[in-house]
């Protein structure tokens, strides 16, 4: 054993060291295994035990999960940083003399200076220390409290699970970095580099399983922010979209790098394989039963983090902050683990907050409630007393009414008091049930039915006297109704006998009284009938279910209802995925033609054009050459690209080919080859996890090559040129904008869960999309403010060229300078309409300037905003200065001349002209 442990730790052993009993007999081998143990395991149930079994079950309730899922995560038994969890001080002392006996055994060396622990219990010392028997030896430890944290592996922790010291950390690092730079001489694009690329990633690896709301993310912007504004000479009130905008300085915001790293990590988990996948789906699946979901969370997420009830779980608020963005997930429906069988969901009656109050959530999830239709009788028309669910849910319900039922009945019912009926809301199809005859118990003297009377077509109670190859002899009983004035659905399920009805065929010829009263029938089918419980109450009985259940269950019973079941099946044909059926018809039409061909040669392009800002168009055609003629064209409208229709017009020439056909496209985009062929080197498992924009595309193409098992061959031919069938693919291409847009259904692309925004799904890389998106949105804020108003009217939009105007406010970001570094202030300031005029400086400091004081250029007006740029004085002095300009502009044209010789010096003053115009 000794040389086992040294050959596999690799370290030095003591030989001098003997292994304890308590070792030799834990890996002592077993050498005699009774057979007993498994003969009874595999006995074969005999078919009376699978009856009971089958009878044992309990109704409308599965007998467990339908599915497993596990993970087990290995590793190694103790490593040189360990985190022991236990109940007790006893039980971490026998774990330590554990380790104490291995470390010598190996002779692994402990650091005790180390040695952390943390307790959420009261420890009364002297010294707040205490004593741990590691071992051999006694040390001395002080316990670190539940609200303070420890770190461990390079994470702070604490019991109480609270996120302020990680927060104030955050907070410290930002301090440190404003108070170092408080006094520095620095520019604005010097202190943009410093926190983006330096203070941003220290914050974004302290918070890496930490997310932060909205206040609390407002507190670590604010504290850059506010010295990046004294820095760059700008007040406090300019608006937040400047700061962290293209359109001003481009500061990182916390928040955004937050929604990128943890839906680009969720992401990651959710589509890798091994144990993080299992992990994170087994996570996914705990998250869908806490909240009482019928889907994944990830396919029906609506619930804001600002109203998120579920505490310390990263996969809720990461859903959470995504959902706050417009961001969701889609599969492709092989990871929704839909819960089926029931109707009228639970979540969509009771909110959020509703289902969290008192732990309402909880009980259900403990009862494996997930509809309101499992509370509702066969009838569909009445809720089910509590007392009913130990029959119909096999469910404890002993003790008095729970507040999860309470609050299910004042939402469901009418009169909660009076009656057990229904809002017309909350009605549903009688629960009809296939009941085999073979399952159906033996009907016995003195059992208690619920049968149905085919004459009269209603349901009855009844008791058997007699059994018979005639037929069944039943007495009926009917509910004995104590309060006339309140409706029997919510009296106790009392019964008596019948006194004698319509029902009565059998007459007996005793006189006792008793007898002749007696209402006896005959029923020659049983089968339907429903058994039910009852016990005796002086000269009454009183049944374990309501009344009117046990009557709907038999009429159920009797007008049985079969309903096929239906099957997802996965279509053989991935040509059913596009739609329309005329596009898709025309895609059939060319694959049946192609059946039997093996070598085909196509020619494959892709059209982009921008009408506007907002509209943006894309067509894809193909046209097969050899060794039939089809062309092929359609407009795509799905988050167009030149790349996407270049890339999509590939993918429909591989759909409509034959099994192991060998094809030849030629290709006017390298892009595309160059990417298809590093590619065709990797697995599909490499490719899935790529991060290259349209991944899911390229992922959908080499599952085609590899499922028609296709021979690919993309050749480049020059766009433009003299290939004949290259110029008519793209006149196609070009002519598919004009035609009716494609839609291509997403599980084609089989992707396990992909990030979407607005319900469209990302394509490109998540992360650059998420920062294009919060780009949007700092602009579209900046737009909507007050003082923007007059750029919000569509006139003056159209007319401003935006794209110079961006270039312009953006300026040189590779030169900084004193000199950029106010010229940039200065365009801020113009823009938001922040100049220091009179205007501004009297609503600041309306005790130091007066409202009266004019313009002190012209003396005419007062000085705002607008009269700066409509001054006649002023408009003077920039036409001197125009003048000035150009006639700079002649003379270094002369100069450009003369210096033919040197095209270094024209170089120069290019760029001497350029700074000059700036």
């Amino acid at each position: 054993m000794i040389e086992h442990y040294q050959n596999a730790a690799g370290k030095k052993m003591n030989d001098g060291i003997a292994m304890s009993d308590r070792w030799q007999r834990q890996y002592a081998p077993k050498n005699d295994i009774n057979t007993d143990w498994y003969n009874a395991t595999v006995k074969e149930i005999t078919e009376e035990e699978w009856m009971d079994t089958i009878q044992e079950l309990a109704k409308d309730k599965a007998a467990g999960p339908s599915k497993s899922l596990s993970a087990i995560v290995s590793s190694q038994m103790y490593m040189d940083d360990v985190t022991w969890l236990t109940g007790s001080k006893y039980t971490l002392e026998k774990i330590l003399d554990i380790t104490d006996e291995f470390n010598k055994m190996n002779n692994i060396q402990i650091n005790y200076e180390k040695f952390a622990m943390t307790t959420n219990e009261e420890i009364q010392t002297i010294d707040g220390e205490i004593d741990i028997n590691f071992g051999s030896e006694i040390r001395k430890i002080k316990p670190i409290k539940a609200g303070e944290s420890v770190r461990i592996l390079g994470v702070w922790v604490n019991l109480d699970l609270n996120t302020k010291f990680v927060l104030n950390q955050c907070k410290n690092i930002i301090r440190n970095y404003n108070r170092i730079i408080h006094k520095k001489r620095v520019t604005d694009l010097q202190m943009k580099y410093i926190y983006n690329h330096v203070i941003i990633p220290r914050i974004e690896y302290k918070s890496q399983l930490t997310i932060w709301n909205h206040n609390q993310i407002e507190q670590l912007n604010k504290l850059c922010r506010s010295m990046f504004k004294q820095k760059t000479s700008l007040v406090a009130t300019i608006p937040n979209s400047v700061i962290h905008s293209s359109l001003g300085y481009g500061v990182k915001d916390i928040g955004t790098i937050q929604l990128q790293r943890q839906v680009t990590r969720l992401y990651n988990q959710f589509n890798t394989q091994g144990v993080l996948g299992i992990i994170t789906r087994i996570r996914n699946k705990q998250l869908q039963s806490e909240m009482i979901l019928t889907k994944s969370p990830t396919t029906e997420w609506n619930i804001k983090s600002c109203d998120l009830k579920v505490k310390y779980n990263i996969l809720a608020a990461t859903l959470a902050i995504m959902y706050d963005h417009n961001l969701t997930f889609r599969s492709s429906g092989q990871d929704e683990n839909i819960i089926r069988g029931g109707s009228l969901r639970i979540t969509d009656f009771f909110t959020h907050n509703e289902l969290f109050k008192n732990r309402m959530n909880q009980q259900l999830m403990k009862h494996g409630i997930y509809f309101i239709s499992q509370l509702i009788s066969s009838g569909g028309d009445r809720l089910l007393n509590y007392r009913d669910l130990r029959i119909t849910l096999g469910i404890n319900t002993k003790g008095r009414k729970p507040s999860w039922f309470k609050s299910i009945e004042q939402k469901c019912l009418l009169e909660k008091d009076s009656s057990r009926r229904l809002k017309s809301e909350f009605h549903m199809e009688r629960n009809y049930k296939c009941i085999s005859k073979d399952l159906v118990p033996e009907v016995k003297k003195r059992n208690w039915l619920a049968f149905y009377h085919e004459k009269n077509a209603v349901a009855y109670l009844g008791r058997v006297i007699e059994t018979g190859v005639e037929g069944t002899i039943v007495e009926h009983w009917i509910h004995d109704i104590g309060v006339d004035n309140i409706s029997p659905s919510v009296q106790l399920p009392i019964i008596k006998k019948c006194s004698g009805c319509d029902l009565k065929e059998i007459h007996t010829k005793s006189k006792r009284k008793s007898v002749k009263q007696r209402c006896l029938l005959t029923i020659n089918d049983t089968d339907r009938s429903v058994k039910i419980n009852a016990k005796s109450i002086d000269d009454r009985y009183i049944l374990d279910m309501l009344v009117f259940e046990c009557l709907a269950q038999a009429e159920n019973n009797s007008i049985t209802k079969l309903v096929d079941s239906i099957t997802d099946r996965t279509p053989s044909n991935l040509l059913t995925f596009i739609h329309p059926p005329s596009v898709r018809n025309k895609l059939l039409k060319i694959k049946d033609s192609l059946e039997f061909v093996k070598d085909i040669e196509a020619y494959t392009d892709g059209s982009f054009k921008k009408y506007s800002l907002t509209s943006v168009e894309m067509g894809s055609a193909f046209l097969i050459s050899s060794p039939k003629k089809f062309e092929f064209n359609v407009n795509i409208t799905d988050n167009p690209s030149a790349f996407k229709a270049e890339l999509i017009a590939i993918i429909l020439v591989l759909l409509v080919c034959p099994k192991d056909a060998n094809i030849t496209i030629y290709v006017d985009a390298q892009a595309i080859i160059n990417i298809f062929n590093q590619l065709k080197k990797e697995s599909l498992q490499q490719i899935s996890r790529g991060k290259r924009q349209y991944n899911a595309w390229w992922i959908l193409s080499f599952k085609i090559i590899k499922f028609f098992n296709l021979t690919v061959l993309l050749v480049k031919v020059k766009a433009h040129d003299n290939s004949e069938y290259n110029n008519v693919v793209d006149k196609l291409a070009k002519e598919a904008l004009n035609k009716d847009p494609v839609f291509i259904d997403p599980r084609l692309l089989m992707y396990k869960e992909n990030v979407c925004w607005n319900h469209n799904p990302i394509e490109k890389e998540v992360t650059i999309m998420i920062k294009h998106i919060r780009e949007t949105q700092w602009i579209e804020e900046f737009f909507n403010l007050h003082r923007n108003d007059c750029w919000n009217n569509s006139e003056m939009f159209t007319e401003i060229d935006w794209s110079s105007t961006f270039r312009v406010l953006k300026g040189n970001t590779e030169l900084t300078n004193f000199s950029e570094h106010e010229l940039n202030s200065f365009k801020v300031k113009i823009q938001i309409e922040e100049l220091p005029t009179l205007d501004n400086l009297v609503k600041r400091k309306p005790h130091v300037y007066s409202s009266k004081w004019k313009y002190p250029m012209c003396l005419k007006d007062k000085e705002t905003y607008t009269h700066l740029w409509k001054c006649e004085y002023l408009g003077q002095y920039r036409n001197v200065k125009l003048a000035d300009l150009e006639h700079q502009k002649g003379i270094n044209a002369k100069m450009k001349k003369s210096a033919n010789k040197s095209k270094l010096v024209a170089n120069k003053l290019d760029k001497i002209l350029i700074l000059f115009k700036k």
